[in-house]
């Protein structure tokens, strides 16, 4: 381990293991305060439910987080001044194989910036990457934070796409907009996976193919909350895609929450149609979500699909957050 994670669990000062009994609810403050701005209602509820966690923490022991139960899979890292959490960061597995590990939620209290804080955390998750053999650290920054980039540079990352975070409010008279050329969208059944799958292949550049290797870009997420809803049909999800015989050109996925009235989407292009039916597709999805009653939609959309990027802003939708995605080699 980094020769400054301390080796004493009742030191005030320095860097140790995550221990959710004492520490997940200075942690969900501090990350509530560093990226605040930024957390959409999905963030907001797994903020949430770590604050649940915190409360619960006593009674369940610190392996909710950290080298217990989860094993070598997550690992949380905080940072001490004063026996109080200014720092923080998080180490998951994200496929199957172990080769790929995500750091996030790398925070460093206001006061407390510019002092290499984040640099030993960072240091930390990257030594426990190597110790679990992962050949791949990976993680995502906001693209105007310009210390958090360079330091990510300095520490042998790269730049491997990205991807912008969009909204529209659909409580207001909504422009009619043409759907030229025309799509036949048809819904699109799980016995439809493959086809899918196929697609999202064909609809990323190599920067995306990389990043989302072994993994799906996903709007359904899964906890007691969304289980409850899908059971009650509070969150539904719908797909619809564009077809030429067999085979599947393009795709919308619509996930719709009734009890907030925000939906999600996707829209997924072959690449060789880039910039042909994006304004169609938006089009079709702002429709479907507002007769449904929702009042908010929102997406992401991949940094190198620079037609969708266009089609959203033409479409009245105001970019909430742009991200790029790093990646480091681990030797």
């Amino acid at each position: 381990m980094v020769a400054h994670l301390m080796q004493s669990e009742n030191a005030e000062h320095g860097l140790r293991y995550m221990d959710p009994r004492r520490d997940m609810g200075a942690v969900v403050d501090l990350i509530q305060a560093a990226f605040g701005d930024e957390i959409d209602p999905e963030g907001q509820r797994v903020l949430r439910e770590m604050r649940l966690a915190a409360r619960l923490a006593p009674w369940l022991g610190s392996w909710i987080l950290g080298p217990g139960v989860y094993g070598s899979m997550i690992v949380g890292f905080v940072w001490l001044e004063g026996g109080q959490v200014v720092g923080h960061a998080t180490v998951q597995r994200v496929d199957y194989e172990g080769s790929r590990w995500q750091i996030a939620n790398v925070a460093v209290a206001a006061p407390y910036r510019g002092r290499g804080i984040g640099r030993a955390l960072m240091e930390a998750s990257l030594e426990h990457i190597r110790g679990q053999h992962g050949q791949w650290a990976v993680l995502q920054v906001r693209a105007n934070n310009a210390p958090a980039v360079h330091l990510y540079r300095s520490l042998g990352f790269e730049e491997v796409g990205g991807e912008s975070r969009w909204e529209a409010d659909l409580s207001h008279r909504w422009p009619v907009r043409p759907t030229t050329p025309a799509v036949r969208l048809t819904s699109v059944s799980y016995r439809h996976f493959m086809a899918v799958q196929d697609l999202r292949a064909r609809s990323l550049a190599e920067g995306g193919r990389w990043w989302w290797a072994n993994r799906s870009p996903q709007l359904e997420r899964t906890s007691l909350t969304t289980w409850l809803k899908r059971v009650l049909g509070l969150r539904t999800l719908y797909r619809w895609g564009y077809w030429e015989g067999k085979r599947l050109l393009a795709c919308v996925t619509l996930l719709l929450d009734r009890t907030t009235r925000r939906a999600e989407f996707m829209v997924q292009v072959d690449r060789a149609h880039w910039g042909q039916w994006e304004d169609a597709l938006i089009a079709w999805t702002v429709r479907e979500a507002a007769t449904r009653g929702m009042k908010r939609l929102s997406t992401r959309a991949d940094l190198e699909h620079q037609a969708l990027l266009e089609s959203l802003r033409r479409a009245g939708f105001q970019e909430r957050l742009r991200l790029l995605n790093m990646r480091k080699r681990i030797e």
